[in-house]
């Protein structure tokens, strides 16, 4: 079989096979499109060293699905429908990229964001995530209400209930994933914010659940996250009259932790995470699973941190710290 450009050799689809790739000459995007379409737009990994992409390809399996590696490259990229994924030091960016459309939220973005969240549990290589939204206008500027044209009541209660459930996922991610909110995060968007660990702001940000406007409400836990962060005052104010607030009034209501300029906004994020990626992993989870549970009333927020305190007692961590700052080096921590 032929690749599609007619200059690279065919993959055969045997899982564990490691295959020979010289990409020496060939540009890094033109590798990202030759690889998917050879494996499929089930998405992709591509890692690059030092601008050197002569390496090999090992097929794995990932549910089912193909996911073509190059283990020697820097970056990774995962090919996805609606958001675009680079890996660098251990921080995962992630891109909502439709920028045409103001980064609605639809059924495809729903899809990946998922599958995003997936990938940030499952793969040892992310130690914390960036969501953000392609271009200067929005984050993500609401829900893709075209979607919404003759969805009877238990159609729309389903989709609310998979906005939910992928935005708990985000929410109960034991890795850090952070908001750098760039323009309007409004409705949908202005949810998805609210269910990252903390938010980073630009300057030209404005927040908003608008819904009221058409005669809804939010659907995917914005009226519960919103009231958590700012009060229930203010919550109640900004989803009944439907206003916007700028990345000050944010600030000031504690709803964003930062505000910069738009130039500077993933900088500070990776800032941020880069600091936070140095502490040690299994504490940092139990830090957010403790937090998460003053939320959940299912669960003793003291109890759980009581059980958490004592999980990392065990940790090859807890001891790797503690001798640390015994003996004055620095800790490595690894995860265990």
């Amino acid at each position: 079989m032929p690749s599609p450009s007619g200059r690279f050799p065919a993959l055969p689809a045997d899982p564990g096979k490691t295959h020979p790739l010289d990409c020496s000459k060939i540009a890094t995007l033109e590798i990202i499109q030759m690889m998917n379409q050879l494996l499929g737009s089930t998405g992709i990994l591509i890692r690059s060293v030092d601008g050197k992409t002569t390496s090999t390809i090992k097929e794995t399996r990932d549910k089912g699905q193909n996911v073509g590696i190059i283990p020697t490259f820097e970056k990774i990229f995962r090919m996805y429908h609606t958001v675009l994924t680079e890996l660098s030091n251990g921080i995962l960016t992630i891109t909502i990229n439709r920028p045409d459309k103001l980064n609605a939220l639809n059924r495809d973005v729903f899809s990946d964001l998922d599958k995003v969240a997936d990938e940030i549990r499952d793969n040892p290589a992310i130690r914390s995530a960036i969501i953000t939204g392609a271009g200067t206008k929005a984050f993500v500027a609401g829900a893709d209400i075209t979607e919404f044209n003759g969805l009877s009541k238990d159609e729309a209660m389903t989709l609310a209930k998979k906005g939910q459930d992928v935005f708990f996922k985000i929410e109960q991610s034991s890795k850090p994933v952070i908001a750098a909110v760039n323009g309007f995060a409004l409705g949908g968007g202005c949810e998805l914010a609210m269910a990252c660990h903390f938010r980073i702001a630009g300057d030209n940000a404005k927040f908003g659940q608008p819904e009221v406007n058409l005669g809804l409400i939010p659907g995917y836990g914005g009226t519960q996250r919103l009231t958590r962060l700012i009060g229930k005052g203010r919550a109640i104010e900004l989803l009944i009259s439907g206003n916007m607030i700028d990345a000050d009034t944010a600030l000031r209501y504690g709803l964003v932790n930062y505000v910069v300029t738009p130039d500077e906004l993933l900088n500070k994020a990776i800032t941020v995470l880069s600091v936070i990626n140095t502490r040690a992993p299994l504490a940092i989870a139990a830090c957010i699973k403790s937090a998460n549970a003053v939320y959940d009333e299912t669960k003793n927020g003291y109890e759980t941190e009581i059980n958490e305190f004592g999980a990392c007692f065990v940790t090859e961590d807890m001891k790797e710290g503690t001798g640390a700052f015994l003996e004055k080096r620095k800790a490595i921590f690894k995860g265990k």
